[in-house]
């Protein structure tokens, strides 16, 4: 996706995501696809992700732009 950033990537805690778009709403699963995080109104084209507390893994960020769902693969490792 052009103009998409996200850093750090693996990262400790803290994810930060700027998008091309402005972001409806966002969804954070893990591998087993367990929902985590649920972000329903952002309407930013920037927003901050704790993992804080949780697990070394990879995770899912599901962006939901209005038009489509855009997923993101972040890892957190210490």
């Amino acid at each position: 996706e052009k103009g998409l950033e996200v850093y750090p990537n693996p990262t400790h805690n803290i994810v930060l995501i700027n998008y091309p778009e402005i972001i409806q709403s966002l969804v954070v699963v893990n591998v087993s696809g367990q929902e985590l995080i649920n972000k329903p109104r952002v309407v930013s084209k920037h927003v901050e992700i704790d993992l804080t507390g949780m697990p070394d893994g990879i995770y899912i960020v599901r962006i939901n732009d209005g038009r489509d769902i855009v997923p993101l693969k972040i890892i957190k490792a210490e």
